[in-house]
């Protein structure tokens, strides 16, 4: 993985940023990612930067510059989609927002089934805990109060409609809440 893979302070557990491992050749490519299945690891893509920076030197046949998700998925590979550039010289645009990160990948990656949506979600939810050693997410008594609820009615819609998110709780806090006003000014005519 020679100048392709930078690690976190999560050495054992998570390659960080592995976007160049589609610049290779299949075979390669197809032993890369066994050799991350065998180590344990995780991967985090950071579909926002990487589709930024990614072909921009190049003249034709312009890559799209995303790590090979499905491949990795299908090893077993847990895949968390991220970002940690917002608004710089990475990635000028953007918010924070983690449902947009899986709509990217979703788009990015050809991602557009019912699993395979469910899987983008999967990548936002269940594998970044996986990668960082948290366990299942689960609601339950005792477990760890860190919850999102999102505004759809199928857990598939959190991606392929960007759904938005009405409550984010972190550690039993509520951190984000988003309220709707509906204005009906005939009530006052």
């Amino acid at each position: 993985m020679k100048g392709s893979q930078y690690t976190s302070q999560y050495l054992d557990e998570a390659v960080q940023i592995i976007s160049r491992l589609d610049r290779g050749q299949i075979n390669a490519m197809v032993k890369i990612i066994a050799e991350i299945r065998a180590a344990g690891l995780g991967v985090i893509v950071l579909p926002a930067t990487d589709l930024y920076l990614m072909g921009r030197g190049d003249g034709h046949n312009v890559r799209r510059g995303l790590a090979p998700v499905k491949r990795l998925l299908a090893a077993g590979v847990p895949v968390a989609a991220a970002t940690n550039n917002v608004r710089n010289a990475f990635t000028p645009v953007g918010t924070a927002n983690l449902t947009l990160m899986g709509f990217l990948v979703s788009v990015g990656c050809h991602m557009g089934t019912r699993l395979e949506l469910l899987a983008a979600l999967d990548m936002l939810t269940e594998h970044p805990a996986r990668i960082l050693g948290r366990g299942p997410a689960r609601v339950a008594e005792g477990a760890a109060a860190d919850l999102v609820v999102w505004e759809t009615e199928r857990a598939e819609d959190v991606i392929a409609a960007m759904a938005p998110p009405l409550l984010v709780i972190k550690r039993g806090r509520i951190t984000v809440e988003h309220r709707r006003n509906i204005a009906e000014p005939w009530r006052t005519w």
